[in-house]
């Protein structure tokens, strides 16, 4: 990630602690549209970046499943995290 004279240091520390970490990370907005992810997310997922820019949430979790041994299981929990953030708000 090359550094951007334009972009706030506060929004450059994020993108830097996203890239930082070997977890794959991923950041939706309320929507449900994929604002933000990290290299390590895509490399887990086999995913190119293009295909997960601007995703609808709903696609992205249907082509995630087909990698899981267990997407329904998956999925059911992937809606539990996403209820109770919705609950926080």
């Amino acid at each position: 990630m090359s550094p951007n004279p334009n972009e706030p240091a506060s929004l450059a520390l994020f993108r830097a602690t996203l890239e930082a970490t070997a977890d794959g990370i991923l950041v939706l907005g309320r929507d449900g549209g994929v604002l933000h992810f990290n290299e390590s997310f895509l490399r887990i997922w086999k995913s190119p970046p293009l295909s997960v820019r601007g995703t609808e949430l709903e696609r992205l979790l249907q082509a995630m499943s087909r990698t899981l041994v267990n997407p329904t299981l998956a999925r059911a929990r992937f809606d539990s995290l996403l209820a109770s953030s919705a609950a926080e708000c």
